[in-house]
């Protein structure tokens, strides 16, 4: 068994931008937050360090509420 990493000329990540949008809305009462986030919203391919890519768009929801005062 054996490894052995060879160079090469083309393992450079190209320049790559993500666009992310975020929003969060307080209920009047003040106990409930209603967040929505979208990440990569024009779903572009984007790769990590080890030029893998990343999964596309994503839309995640999010409740917060307050249940007492600490």
């Amino acid at each position: 068994y054996d490894i052995a990493w060879y160079p090469s000329e083309g393992s450079l990540t190209p320049a790559q931008f993500s666009h992310d949008f975020g929003a969060s809305y307080r209920f009047p009462t003040g106990k409930l937050i209603a967040s929505l986030d979208v990440k990569n919203v024009f779903n572009t391919a984007l790769y990590d360090n080890f030029g893998v890519q990343k999964p596309g768009r994503g839309v995640y929801f999010k409740l917060n509420y307050t249940i007492g005062k600490f």
